[in-house]
């Protein structure tokens, strides 16, 4: 194996890596964007906004799911 095929091998596992990363951040974010639409979706129903304490809940849900960064 040549150098040049080393550094792209070296290359190709760094950026698997990362794109798994990206993957299981994507989910978290998913998830929590999918907590709040229902929440909002069952408030706007009844013509009401989202309440401070929902926001106060994202945000701790955030922090859970370590997507608050």
């Amino acid at each position: 194996m040549t150098d040049y095929e080393r550094g792209v091998e070296q290359a190709s596992a760094i950026y698997k890596e990362v794109i798994r990363e990206y993957v299981a951040d994507n989910a978290k974010l998913l998830k929590l964007v999918e907590d709040m639409l229902d929440c909002i979706q069952i408030r706007a129903a009844f013509g009401r906004p989202p309440t401070t304490e929902m926001y106060e809940t994202f945000y701790k849900r955030a922090r859970e799911l370590g997507v608050d960064e």
